[in-house]
């Protein structure tokens, strides 16, 4: 599917359509068209052009040459204050018979990436918020979509957005125990004590729902063992689900009655 912005970019630059770029990095190029007129397009660009971790396979030549092409295009419309016009209503463009955001929730709940790329593609912002606050980071983690939970943060995502109860994606990673998705999150940057409403991080909702593997992975991560919330100190919280390996584990890591 063409991504409508990029189509309106090259109507009259046919002969400079990025068609590697478009085929092979479909994910790429949606994200570019969403940062497109914003402070964030030239430092998703640098960090496309430059591996900063290590081993990430290279573009090849061809698309290279494409995505400098498109920085330069950018910096001459930014020169020139030519703004590409975002389309008022995202989901019409959208080729699915659920062409909504509950169905955009559904691909993201069944992992269902180029269905995502696609909805992303047609303007829907990378972090929509549905009902509740919730956006598609916290889907994928609540649904234990690890593919999607890296995409989604390898495309920008705010992985310290918070809903309307103060729950973060590392928040319900830690609820609902799926530990690799937590350190995914940990790598990202993500608040590692962060509280919601009730007083809770992530580390105190593993602990409180016995959680073993993610409170241990959040432990290591630097989570703080001595956060109190309304339940308590995070040893009594142990202490009253009778877990003896919480305990040992939360003493390990220094917590204090």
């Amino acid at each position: 599917m063409i991504n409508s912005r990029v189509a309106l970019l090259f109507k009259n630059l046919p002969d400079k359509y990025p068609k590697m770029l478009a085929r092979d990095y479909t994910h790429v190029l949606n994200h570019l068209m969403q940062l497109w007129n914003t402070p964030k397009f030239d430092a998703y660009m640098h960090d496309l052009m430059i591996d900063h971790r290590g081993g990430r396979q290279g573009f090849s030549l061809k698309v290279v040459e494409e995505l400098l092409f498109l920085s330069k295009l950018h910096d001459v419309c930014k020169k020139n204050g030519y703004q590409l016009p975002r389309f008022e209503d995202p989901w019409e463009s959208i080729p699915f018979a659920n062409p909504t955001p509950q169905g955009f929730m559904q691909a993201i709940e069944r992992g269902q990436q180029h269905a995502i790329e696609i909805f992303l593609g047609a303007g829907v912002r990378i972090d929509y918020r549905f009902e509740g606050g919730q956006t598609p980071l916290m889907i994928a983690a609540i649904n234990a979509q690890l593919g999607v939970v890296r995409y989604l943060i390898h495309n920008g995502a705010e992985v310290n957005a918070a809903d309307t109860g103060k729950y973060t994606a590392l928040h319900w990673a830690a609820f609902y125990n799926h530990t690799q998705i937590a350190g995914e999150l940990c790598i990202a940057g993500a608040l590692i004590d962060a509280v919601q409403n009730s007083g809770g991080t992530p580390l105190s909702l593993a602990v409180t729902r016995g959680h073993l593997a993610a409170a241990k992975l959040l432990l290591e991560c630097q989570a703080n063992p001595n956060i109190a919330g309304t339940h308590g100190s995070l040893l009594a919280i142990a202490q009253k689900r009778n877990s003896h390996e919480l305990l040992v584990l939360l003493r390990q890591y220094g917590a204090r009655p």
